[in-house]
């Protein structure tokens, strides 16, 4: 696939056009048009030409203006005021769990569980900057530990919200270890969205996800995905650690995902090294990045040729990106959006701004004031305030990210991750590499399906 820039220009004093990238497949018959904003469309040879040579009529005008690929100095169309996002809130009401997984940094030996009357004040400021905000929904992830060990916590947001007129969506990440026929049911009946966590067939449980007491907990989790299934069906979704032990064997995984637990929705996170962990080297280098991108895209695409349903949950945001500019994953579609979009909030009511860091010093704010739940806390405020002195907040720096056409949706990538490195990285190197192969790959299968459908 062949790419080139094409440098920004103005057709009148009202018509600009800025900074196009272009990537053309093998028979230079259509073309992909990405600007800096993450803007995209599809043309011809046709169009492209007239683009390149500024012959632009007022159709094509239209089109380029409607996909965000060029802009008028004086629209006549009024700009709304933007709306208020929303959230996306954790609440960590566990220590505990029965898992001793590699890569965790939690302290295995804390068992606190968070006490109902701080769980009553989190919900209650919840609610009070949805309402604020006059918002009609509210997400909500439970969060440990294994939050199934505080089954009773989850309960009680479920309660909490179903007796105000605002729509709650709980989510879980759990181990599945846990999940009774009794249990699925229940949160079932709660419409608890889960996902499962889980690094493949036994040998990789086995490396990576072992029990508290040092034993397989392969067993344990393929009878709970069974039991989810009875209600939930095929959805179920779940997560797989990506670590130097279990990269190289992502044909064997997907196939035990699709084949024997019929699992068809995943995601493969590349873990964070944290020097906190059980081991704390366990990443990948960059060129094992580059493979492990290629060959996850490889085993995709040929399930989808095969007309088996399976989707990766990392490949299938970059889609959203391309095609929609959506903007809904909020780590890895506008930049990381922790402290704006993600808000994690402890068992004391500290205010983090995200799950995966709990240092002092990136700290947000607390949902007290004066040592008491008050509804004038400012939100916006704290995270103003914040933004100008956490080390969170702290702008990414490379200067190959001005000419890259995948900046708009990684804005640098994992914050978590460039601190967990230590100063080493100024920028989340392992996203970069993952970026430059996807995006490249679903733009090529993206052109290469409009060929094929003539």
């Amino acid at each position: 696939m062949q790419k080139e820039l094409l440098k920004k220009f103005n057709i009148d004093n009202n018509f600009y056009v800025d900074d196009i990238f272009v990537f053309t497949n093998e028979s230079n018959k259509y073309s992909f048009l990405l600007n800096k904003n993450g803007c995209s469309m599809i043309v011809d040879e046709e169009l492209l030409n007239n683009i390149k040579t500024k012959n632009i009529d007022e159709n094509l005008k239209f089109k380029m203006l409607q996909h965000g690929l060029a802009k008028l100095k004086n629209p006549r169309i009024g700009i709304s005021k933007e709306k208020d996002e929303n959230i996306y809130f954790i609440i960590d009401v566990t220590k505990k769990c029965n898992f001793n997984c590699l890569y965790c940094f939690r302290n295995l030996e804390d068992n606190r569980v968070i006490e109902n009357d701080k769980l009553q004040d989190i919900c209650s400021f919840i609610l009070n900057i949805v309402k604020k905000r006059k918002l009609k929904n509210v997400q909500v992830q439970i969060w440990g530990g294994e939050p199934l060990l505080a089954i009773d916590k989850l309960e009680f947001v479920y309660h909490f919200f179903k007796d105000t007129n605002i729509n709650l969506s709980i989510d879980i990440e759990t181990n599945g270890s846990l999940i009774t026929d009794e249990l699925a049911k229940k949160l079932f009946d709660m419409k608890v969205n889960i996902g499962v966590s889980l690094d493949g067939n036994k040998k990789h449980q086995d490396i990576q996800r072992r029990l508290i007491n040092g034993k397989s907990s392969n067993e344990m989790v393929k009878k709970g995905i069974n039991n989810l299934k009875k209600y939930y069906g095929n959805n179920i979704s779940g997560i797989t650690v990506v670590t130097k032990y279990n990269y190289k064997d992502i044909t064997d995984i997907i196939n035990y995902f699709t084949n024997e637990l019929k699992i068809s929705n995943m995601k493969f996170n590349i873990v964070k090294d944290n020097p906190n962990a059980n081991e704390d080297k366990i990443g990948l280098s960059l060129e094992e990045v580059k493979w492990f991108a290629n060959k996850l895209f490889d085993v995709v695409e040929l399930y989808n040729l095969l007309g088996i349903r399976f989707y990766e949950g990392n490949i299938q945001t970059r889609i959203n990106n391309l095609n929609e500019r959506s903007n809904n994953n909020c780590c890895i579609s506008n930049g990381c959006k922790g402290g704006i979009n993600i808000l994690s909030i402890d068992m004391n009511g500290n205010i983090y701004p995200c799950e995966m860091m709990d240092y002092k010093n990136v700290k947000i704010g607390l949902i007290y004031k004066d040592g008491k739940l008050s509804s004038n806390i400012d939100l916006k405020k704290q995270i103003n305030k914040a933004k100008k002195e956490n080390v969170y907040f702290q702008k990414k720096i490379n200067k190959e990210c001005k000419n890259c056409p995948w900046h708009y949706y990684c804005q640098g990538g994992c914050t978590s991750r460039i601190i967990y490195s230590n100063g080493k990285m100024k920028y989340d190197e392992i996203e970069c590499e993952f970026n430059k192969i996807i995006y490249e790959r679903i733009i090529d299968q993206m052109l290469k399906n409009i060929r094929m459908g003539e």
